[in-house]
């Protein structure tokens, strides 16, 4: 019995440690974001919940100061397709999302 203890004790350090290790791996692998592109995203974020409220003013303006932020970052380009789409302006719709695609052409929602 004093045995089966100490080994369920043995594995349990193990897997602790194995976990430990994975997450030391997970975390060095993540991608540090600069400031700019961390501005990018929020003003998105915040682009995409005034499209959702339809609020279009307000989110074509949140999308042009992620836009502002980071011209790189395809996602606000994507968006902003969508809210020009929604609004029935399909040559500008089109145009943010050959941007979206010029900036990242693997993403998959601007094509």
């Amino acid at each position: 019995m004093q045995l089966e203890a100490g080994l369920s004790k043995q594995v349990a350090e193990l897997l602790n440690q194995i976990e430990q290790d994975i997450w030391t791996e997970i975390l060095d692998e993540m991608r540090e974001i600069d400031d700019e592109r961390a501005r990018a995203h929020y003003y998105n974020n915040m682009g995409v919940e005034r499209m959702l409220e339809y609020d279009t003013a307000e989110a074509y303006a949140y999308l042009r100061q992620s836009l502002l932020e980071d011209i790189t970052f395809s996602s606000p380009w994507v968006n902003l397709g969508i809210l020009h789409r929604r609004e029935g302006y399909a040559d500008y719709a089109e145009s943010a999302y050959l941007q979206a695609l010029k900036y990242d052409d693997s993403d998959l929602q601007a094509m």
